[in-house]
């Protein structure tokens, strides 16, 4: 379900409540963001740009594996670059510390994270000059 229509259903219920309430009747309502269930193919990264030879966080969910490979796939020609294999926490949930090769040249990206059966990918811009 998006998130417009959770904050939509939300909202709905609240108007519903407000109006048998009554006159003079406080009203809360805590809107929070959605709890991912197991399953739900999911990719967090702690950041969409990073330097060549920086670290960055892969986290997330793809129902099921075991270990999960870790690609760059350069938007403008779709090369492909393996460059971690992660293992899950949890069947099907990986959370990792991901290095970037600090050859991998300056652009936009895809960090896709793989195991077999389901993809998840997210843009990620490499640029500057490399760590170390």
């Amino acid at each position: 379900m998006s998130r417009w229509i959770q904050e939509r259903a939300a909202f709905q219920a609240a108007r519903a409540l407000s109006a048998t309430a009554g006159a003079g009747a406080i009203l809360l309502v805590v809107l929070a963001a959605p709890v991912l269930g197991h399953g739900e193919l999911t990719l967090q990264l702690s950041t969409d740009r990073i330097q060549p030879g920086g670290s960055i966080e892969v986290r997330g969910d793809l129902g099921t594996g075991e270990t999960f490979a870790v690609r760059l796939i350069a938007d403008g020609d779709g090369t492909r670059r393996a460059i971690a294999t992660i293992p899950a926490i949890e069947t099907g949930h990986f959370q990792s510390f991901v290095t970037i090769p600090s050859d991998v040249a300056s652009g936009d990206y895809r960090l896709e994270v793989a195991d077999g059966l389901s993809v998840v990918s997210a843009p990620l811009t490499v640029a500057g000059s490399p760590i170390g």
